[in-house]
């Protein structure tokens, strides 16, 4: 008398299940990276809309603003407005948009992820 096995057996699920922890143990650190990369763009464009809205309320306003950066934080002084980043790190700088809109300098350094990088005010 035959018994006939329609299942797997251990052996063959364990097989699986090494492939698929190492394709996994492979793939995973690759999305986490993607991720990472993705969000620091997002905040270096948050950085730039928020540079561009500044020098605009202070052309239209005819005011003077002043944007400090220190740290992951980035606060304008008229509005008492604090902003926090997780990625970006700026070294401490003072930037002021006069009544014209015009900035004193004319770019602003910044670190994403251990890069140095440079940002354009004008």
């Amino acid at each position: 008398m035959r018994f006939k096995s329609s299942g797997f057996t251990l052996i063959e699920i364990l097989v699986v299940m090494v492939i698929f922890t190492l394709g996994a143990s492979i793939v995973f650190p690759a999305i986490v990276r993607s991720y990472d990369k993705v969000c620091s763009h997002a905040e270096e464009r948050r950085l730039t809309d928020i540079l561009n809205e500044v020098k605009m309320r202070a052309f239209f306003r005819q005011t003077a603003y002043t944007l400090v950066g220190n740290g992951r934080n980035l606060k304008i002084k008229e509005k008492e407005i604090k902003i926090n980043f997780k990625y970006i790190e700026f070294s401490n700088f003072a930037l002021v948009f006069n009544g014209n809109g015009f900035p004193n300098k004319s770019s602003i350094e910044y670190k994403v992820q251990g890069k140095e990088k440079k940002i354009e005010v004008l």
